[in-house]
């Protein structure tokens, strides 16, 4: 017989292992072939198990579209869902602001202004004191509500947020330079563009350049070239009174435009896509799962009941002209009947608690008994809101307020990963919005006269000095890390200046040894001694009634 190796056949795998289903009587003295034609089968048709469809993964479907395909597909109606959960869901709303309360904070993204010369020899660098500080005061300025936006009413704070907030949610957001604006003395402004006013399925081309979700892009190398906005926001329903109801769009050159995104995930995406895309489901279950206990509470606390009525085999009833409740052609919620038959109308009684009725011979009260799982509650909450928190990249106490169970080391761990993850986002917004808001103001300040006209010629030099940190935090144990850092300035591991911009507040060390300057001052002119050792601030206590304290040990090295 001649051998014919298995995947050669026509038969079909099995089970995708090499198994054939067709069974064939071969010559033992072949069984060496066998044995290779099935080890190469099953080489053959091997594959990953994540590629594997089985009956367990029959609802598990690949994506294969590009990113755009997919966004445009689904981004309205996730932007959508997104946004009601961020109004309406609590733990939604929470989570949007400890964003915006880490990424951004109340003293966004201080400026620090390193303007100066290097030596002949390269060695020392000195700083051009006043020119920093006239640029930090006048954009500490500009950031006022009557001066930051066209209108008005919002600081560079609150713009700042409301980016973050809106990339988190929407997916993107668009700030456009009004250069010339004639309402504030920087004669700049920006203007805040919600994304709904680039429409998502508006596409086509112009001038040869393909649109994509109304960005115009170029041919050749798909950077923007321009945006096609419309005049107002599709989803408004106030009147314009002078302006044309319809809607329009503006050809906006790319250069006018800040675009900024949520952080992008695949090659080739054109736009960004809301974080919370992957919670908003265990978001809206946890929202669904409430409703259902607050209902089954409310029903079991209703006690409500109903009355069967048990008729004997092979009788008739024609009604009771005393009976409450009358026939049984009477149903529950249906007004009485005044038929005499049916015994009449509906008798309400009043009883006290404590009292009881009895009831007409057939007649059977029951309580209706709602059945929940109240015991599964609390864990499924919290398994829901640990999924949630590690889908927006947050700690599960931070999204909870939750900090049962958690030790001081535990709380302390949990923060690492968010506050890395914060700091991402911090530079990717000072990077694409911060920088460029900055520079387009400074050029406008200069030619405004707000700052020295001949500046203009160094405007180059003057961008590329500042310099922009995200917020910081607070330590989490003061005492420690306080010596940590410390003993890094001591070892020449790191300077008092880094120790300070990644300290709350992001100071500055120019600053900080300036107020100290002035501090020692004032302090000499009262009479005041400032001399202090830093490595033993406090004194230990003494036994009560001790007029006087024991002798202090040091802190650090040798101490306790």
């Amino acid at each position: 017989m001649k051998l014919i190796p298995s995947f050669l056949r026509r038969s079909k795998p099995a089970d995708m292992t090499g198994e054939v289903i067709r069974s064939v009587t071969v010559d033992p003295n072949h069984a060496a072939m066998i044995r290779e034609a099935t080890a190469s089968n099953r080489k053959t048709l091997r594959m990953y198990e994540a590629a594997l469809t089985t009956s367990m993964t029959q609802d598990f479907q690949p994506t294969f579209g590009s990113a755009n395909a997919e966004i445009v597909s689904s981004l309205d109606v996730v932007r959508g869902r997104c946004r009601t959960l961020c109004k309406d869901d609590p733990t939604a709303k929470g989570a949007l602001r400890v964003f915006k309360n880490n990424v951004v904070g109340d003293e966004p993204f201080p400026l620090d202004m390193r303007v100066g010369s290097w030596s002949a020899d390269g060695k020392t660098f000195t700083l051009e004191t006043e020119t920093n500080r006239k640029i930090k005061e006048a954009w500490e300025e500009a950031g006022l509500p009557e001066n930051c936006t066209v209108r008005q009413d919002m600081t560079r704070m609150e713009l700042y947020q409301c980016l973050e907030a809106s990339a988190l949610r929407d997916g993107s957001v668009y700030l456009r330079h009004r250069r010339g604006y004639p309402a504030n003395k920087f004669s700049y402004a920006v203007e805040l563009v919600e994304s709904d006013r680039l429409q998502t399925q508006y596409q086509g081309f112009y001038n040869g350049n393909p649109i994509r979700f109304s960005i115009e892009r170029d041919f050749n190398y798909n950077f923007p070239v321009a945006y096609w906005i419309l005049t107002r926001h599709p989803g408004d329903l106030f009147g314009y009174q002078g302006r044309p109801t319809n809607l329009f769009r503006d050809r906006v050159p790319a250069a006018d435009i800040i675009a900024f995104n949520n952080l992008r995930d695949r090659a080739e995406q054109d736009i960004g896509f809301p974080e919370f895309d992957s919670v908003a489901n265990p978001l809206h279950r946890n929202k669904q799962f409430d409703i259902a206990h607050v209902n089954a509470a409310i029903r079991a606390a209703c006690k409500a009941f109903y009355i069967t009525k048990q008729i004997p085999t092979g009788m008739t009833y024609s009604g009771d002209p005393n009976s409450q409740f009358g026939a049984i052609g009477w149903g529950g919620g249906l007004p009485p009947s005044t038929d005499p038959k049916t015994g009449g109308a509906n008798k309400l009684n009043t009883i006290k608690p404590g009292e009881a009725e009895l009831l007409d011979w057939g007649f059977e009260p029951k309580m209706l008994d709602p059945k929940f799982p109240v015991e599964s509650a609390t864990c499924f909450k919290k398994d829901n809101l640990k999924t949630t928190a590690s889908g927006m990249g947050l700690s599960y106490a931070a999204i909870s307020a939750d900090y049962e169970g958690f030790s001081f080391s535990t709380a302390r761990a949990a923060q690492i990963p968010e506050r890395d993850y914060f700091k991402v986002r911090q530079k990717n917004l000072i990077n694409t919005v911060v920088r460029r808001h900055f520079n387009e103001w400074l050029k406008y300040a200069i030619l405004s006269g707000v700052l020295p006209a001949e500046w203009i010629g160094r405007l180059e030099e003057l961008q590329k000095a500042a310099d922009f940190t995200g917020k910081r935090w607070p330590y989490i144990n003061p005492q420690d890390d306080a010596k940590t850092d410390i003993m890094l300035i001591e070892a020449n591991l790191k300077t008092r200046g880094q120790v300070l911009r990644e300290s709350e507040g992001c100071q500055d060390w120019e600053e900080v040894i300036t107020a100290l300057a002035e501090e020692k001052k004032i302090a000499e002119a009262h009479d005041i001694d400032l001399t202090q050792d830093v490595t033993n601030p406090t004194l230990p206590k003494g036994e009560p009634g001790a007029t006087k304290a024991p002798d202090a040990q040091p802190i650090g090295p040798g101490g306790s």
